[in-house]
């Protein structure tokens, strides 16, 4: 993995995950396999939309390149909004099929809390694993605010205030 000074900037890392379809490919089943398990497992959305009001319900979501490079092979269906997902429209999601890892496993019934979090755990190491696995860049960054950085410039009029970009450097050379 090139050192944090060489990592591409955002753009360019998306760009290089979508380029690479067998990636894309592994990610896609990733995501395949997680839904698998939350299926097993019994869990129902019920489609109200809320777990999509960051704000409201009082969590934020995170996501690898990898995750947005595939978010966004189409674009949101409002304007980026702190606190909300852009893909969500009245109560649905958009981007359903495309849905990063965390909206994926994550339901509202606390009762499943500590399921959830083994699952996401799991998953994202996976998810982690596959982004050194095909080459390309891995950044682990708050959703909102990954988007406000690639997306078009009519699509992110509102930044994320406190700014998080994290950058893994756990594979990278000193």
């Amino acid at each position: 993995m090139p050192r944090e000074s060489k990592l591409p900037d955002l753009p360019s890392a998306v760009a290089l995950c979508r380029q690479n379809a067998v990636f894309i490919a592994a990610l896609r089943d990733a995501y395949f396999r997680a839904d698998q398990a939350v299926e097993q497992r019994g869990l129902n959305c019920r489609a109200d939309g809320d777990c999509c009001k960051f704000d409201r319900f009082a969590h934020r979501l995170y996501a690898s390149i990898g995750e947005l490079a595939l978010l966004v092979e189409a674009p949101p269906t409002s304007v980026l909004r702190e606190g909300r997902c852009p893909y969500q429209a009245d109560p649905r999601c958009t981007a359903r099929a495309r849905r990063p890892l965390g909206c994926r496993v994550f339901f509202c019934d606390p009762a499943h809390a500590d399921w959830i979090n083994r699952q996401y755990e799991q998953f994202h190491a996976e998810i982690r694993a596959l982004h050194d696995k095909h080459d390309v860049p891995y950044l682990y960054m708050e959703l909102t605010d990954g988007l406000r950085k690639i997306l078009p410039a009519g699509q992110n009029k509102i930044a994320s205030p406190d700014g998080n970009f994290c950058v893994d450097t756990g594979n990278m050379e000193s």
